[in-house]
């Protein structure tokens, strides 16, 4: 399992995609939680959780 906390909060756009793109070739059958503010970076998962201000 993989856990990332805002894995992409310092690069362009650019970058960021790049990066998406590596860890989807890289993760095989781990489970990936990415932690992210920004809808953009959440693109590629395979699900959202949110959590409702409180």
């Amino acid at each position: 399992m993989w856990i990332l906390d805002e894995p992409t909060a310092a690069v362009d756009a650019e970058a960021e995609a790049t990066i998406y793109q590596q860890l989807a070739e890289l993760k095989g059958d781990r489970t990936v939680i990415v932690i992210s503010h920004r809808p953009e970076s959440l693109k590629a998962v395979d699900r959202v959780v949110g959590f409702p201000r409180l």
